[in-house]
């Protein structure tokens, strides 16, 4: 049999929830590439794993696949591991498994944990689909960019965010997409797991309150409703708009009313206020 690549899944917190046959794969493969050895030898040694490690990561990726290739040629499986979770998963990995492909070798998958999956089920928001957009780009404008593009998607929005930044995260989904129900998934499968469920504005609130956020974080946002793919009726927001100008309210406060009254986030309806305020 060709040598493989093995993508291996591994825990996101809990070392129990790892499968028999990742359990094998490790054991067996001819070296383990994995993102930090110290966070795999933990692993290795609640399982009493002997094997050769491989530093693989984002600054070294480049580099290290041509060790990874060499292996397989040389007639020896690889798996490939990242600290937790499943890799290529807003994870390293992906030039690796490209490479490899290129290459002719099969690439085989180990499926197992998933902060992702995790994070949709615990957040008792129904869905049959989702949009995963990974973790979010710092810059504000840039991320309601992203954002925008799914207004409209009746599928929840998921994305990964680091424990600073999750309240300003927070109310940027609400000013873009309303406010949704949503949960706050920290610490999946870990000691101090907690799941937060709420509004948007609720959850941004809350989070702004608490000082010393730790650990990771999954956002779950709920998707549009049923009846919000409809054309927004401009003719409507026109007129309500200009009420809001006329009773004296500033434009920050009438787009705040706007978005409130219509469900639309605020950066959805900016472009079309600003347009209609000017006139």
């Amino acid at each position: 049999m060709a040598s493989r690549l093995y993508i291996v899944a591994t825990p996101v917190g809990n070392l129990e929830d790892t499968t028999l046959r990742a359990l094998r794969i490790l054991k067996e493969a001819a070296a383990v590439a994995c993102e930090d050895t110290r966070v795999t030898r933990k692993l290795f040694s609640r399982y009493e794993i002997k094997n050769r490690l491989i530093s693989c990561h984002e600054h070294n990726e480049e580099k290290q696949t041509e060790t990874i290739i060499g292996i397989l040629k040389d007639g020896g499986d690889v798996a490939l591991v990242t600290d937790a979770g499943t890799p290529l998963v807003s994870d390293p990995g992906y030039r690796v498994a490209a490479r490899v492909a290129e290459e002719g070798f099969d690439v085989v998958p180990i499926p197992g944990a998933s902060a992702l999956l995790c994070a949709l089920c615990a957040s008792a928001i129904p869905f049959s689909g989702f949009v995963f957009l990974g973790f979010f780009p710092r810059q504000k404008g840039k991320a309601a960019k992203v954002l925008s593009e799914f207004v409209l998607s009746p599928h929840p929005v998921v994305i990964y965010e680091s424990p600073k930044r999750t309240a300003k995260t927070l109310a940027l989904l609400r000013e873009t997409l309303g406010d949704r129900a949503a949960a706050v998934c920290r610490e999946m499968t870990k000691l101090h797991e907690e799941v937060s469920r709420a509004s948007l504005s609720s959850l941004a609130e809350d989070f702004k309150k608490r000082e010393n956020v730790k650990g990771e974080i999954v956002i779950v946002v709920a998707g549009a409703e049923e009846g919000a793919s409809d054309e927004p009726d401009e003719k409507e927001l026109e007129k309500r708009l200009l009420e809001l100008k006329k009773q004296g309210a500033t434009f920050t406060d009438a787009l705040k009313t706007m978005s409130s009254e219509s469900g639309m986030g605020k950066n959805a309806l900016y472009d079309f206020a600003l347009k209609v305020w000017g006139n």
